[in-house]
């Protein structure tokens, strides 16, 4: 019988169904502030065994890897790229991570800034 246990530590967060897997959060997203028509950038750093999958959301809704919304995954992070701002991409984003012993997810805040 597996059992699902959280532990809260100052660097992360670590959730073990069973021996072997494990799902860790080691920090949160950051919020970022851009001017119009530049970068941003969001990682989510959550990583775990076996490795995680991921999805990102902006304001809820899910963000398909587009030339504009560029995702990339590593074994120990995923990254979402925003190329050419608009003021719209302003909101929260959120990263959720997952693999057979439980879903993390982490929040940030983007403001696309006109006035710059």
């Amino acid at each position: 019988m597996s059992t699902l246990v959280t532990v809260l530590m100052l660097c992360c967060t670590v959730i073990s169904a069973t021996a072997g897997q494990t799902i860790k959060k080691f920090a949160e997203l950051e919020n970022a502030a851009v001017c119009i028509g530049y970068t941003a950038y969001f990682l989510c750093d959550i990583n775990g065994d076996p490795m995680p999958y991921y999805d990102w959301f902006h304001d809820g809704v899910k963000i398909n890897n587009t030339m504009r919304f560029n995702m990339r995954q590593t074994p120990q992070y995923s990254r979402l790229r925003i190329i050419n701002t608009i003021t719209t991409d302003s909101g929260e984003y959120t990263c959720k991570a997952f693999n057979a012993a439980g879903v993390i997810t982490t929040s940030g805040q983007l403001r696309v800034r006109p006035d710059c």
